[in-house]
């Protein structure tokens, strides 16, 4: 159960798939965020659907990470994270935002 992981182990970062076996990606960040609102969730996806899209953006996580991605995407993702920023990518090209997850 990746909340009780969290609370366990209590990680610098969170890769949550927001496709899981028992409840979904967003009900366990939910629940992260319950426990420690300063948590760094970073959320990986192959979903870009505007819905996902939007429910996701409704969350504060702390950056996006689409599927397929490379070592080199999250070596990036945390660096820029350590930064302050708020993350996403579109397959290979990063695009940072300070406010906004999702690239218009």
């Amino acid at each position: 159960d990746a909340v009780e992981l969290y609370k366990a182990h209590k990680p610098d970062y969170v890769f949550l798939d927001i496709m899981m076996p028992d409840f979904d990606g967003l009900y366990a960040i939910e629940k992260i965020f319950e426990y420690d609102q300063d948590a760094k969730i970073i959320v990986v996806t192959a979903d870009i659907s505007s819905g996902t899209k939007e429910k996701i953006s409704k969350t504060k996580v702390s950056g996006v990470l689409f599927k397929p991605y490379e070592m080199d995407n999250i070596m990036e993702l945390l660096d820029n994270l350590s930064k302050n920023y708020v993350v996403s990518s579109s397959t290979k090209n990063w695009i940072l935002k300070k406010s906004n997850i999702f690239p218009n």
